[in-house]
């Protein structure tokens, strides 16, 4: 059964992080936060707070029916208390006091790269965000991204196309797949033992203002930050700003930095961002050997036997009806 009191707690508004778990510790049992009068609470929490909520009674009650539908989604609650709550994520000053999951989280002695980009990118800027993801999933490194349309969606792909874990951060409910055009890829992803994440319970929908808010668990997740490609005003700026925030590195794939659709993207590496061609520079910042990278492959330089063979042998990646040969 999910965590009630973790739920309830995260519904408790106007708290910050370091109150939620205040709380958290401060209760042992879910029925001990339902029977506290606001008057109690107001010993442990600003008065504000307490009056600016329902009942505790009323939060729980609230929790249950969330943990009905989340259980429903075939999703399960991970609260700031449980292991396999990501370890980065618990270290940034707004991490979330419950996650809703659905399959399988990275192990969380292997760093993660997150991925982001514009949604509407260049052909050039797809293919650098997939052969990217691709080759950090050749040397073991999970992905994170948002599972939106454009740059996202191409880095998922690039995970899943190299047997890779990768997770979705979403900005509406766990129970919905937002934009609904990515419904495959979703599937793919969990099919392949990754998972898809949100902070939002079943029935959240999607809207502008929750993206650039999820933005933050993104970077939060991963170790560093990959722009692709990014216009001037790209929510992956966002992304960008909570990476410097919370001390994570950030880079510029040098595909992405071109014309208007890559303004953002170069106007960061000119402020400092490190520019990047592929995945090497990042892996040896972690003293992480790898010596696969990949190339593109003229399609008439092989049969379709060839290609079937390579394919079915893990040295041939497909994306986008182009062929990518794996080096090293």
């Amino acid at each position: 059964m999910a965590d009630i009191l973790s739920i309830a707690i995260s519904l408790y508004k106007g708290l910050k992080k370091k109150q939620r778990i205040a709380l958290g510790l401060h209760f042992s049992t879910v029925e001990q936060f339902e029977h506290t009068s606001p008057k109690e609470m107001v010993a442990l929490v600003p008065e504000k707070s307490v009056y600016g909520n329902p009942p505790n009674s009323d939060l729980v009650e609230g929790a249950r029916k969330i943990a009905r539908d989340v259980e429903h989604s075939g999703a399960r609650v991970v609260s700031y208390w449980d292991k396999e709550y990501p370890v980065l994520l618990r270290e940034i000053s707004s991490s979330p006091y419950v996650l809703y999951v659905r399959g399988t989280l990275p192990s969380q002695e292997i760093p993660m790269a997150a991925i982001v980009g514009t949604r509407h990118p260049t052909a050039a800027g797809r293919r650098a965000a997939f052969s990217l993801a691709a080759e950090f999933g050749l040397a073991g490194i999970p992905v994170v991204s948002g599972l939106a349309s454009g740059i996202d969606a191409a880095a998922h792909w690039g995970s899943l196309k190299s047997q890779q874990q990768t997770l979705a951060v979403m900005g509406n409910g766990i129970d919905t797949i937002y934009p609904l055009g990515n419904r495959e890829l979703a599937g793919r992803i969990l099919r392949n033992g990754g998972a898809l994440v949100s902070e939002y319970p079943p029935y959240t929908p999607a809207n502008r203002y929750r993206f650039p808010q999820r933005n933050r668990l993104i970077s939060g997740i991963a170790r560093a930050v990959v722009i692709v490609q990014a216009p001037e005003k790209s929510g992956a700026l966002i992304t960008a700003d909570h990476a410097l925030s919370q001390d994570k590195d950030v880079y510029v794939h040098s595909a992405g930095t071109f014309g208007s659709t890559g303004a953002g993207g170069l106007r960061l590496s000119q402020d400092g961002a490190e520019l990047i061609v592929n995945a090497k520079t990042i892996l040896e910042s972690w003293r992480i050997e790898s010596e696969s990278r990949l190339e593109l492959v003229e399609n008439t330089s092989l049969s379709p036997g060839q290609r079937l063979e390579e394919e079915l042998e893990g040295r041939l990646l497909r994306f986008d009806g182009l062929w990518y040969r794996r080096v090293g």
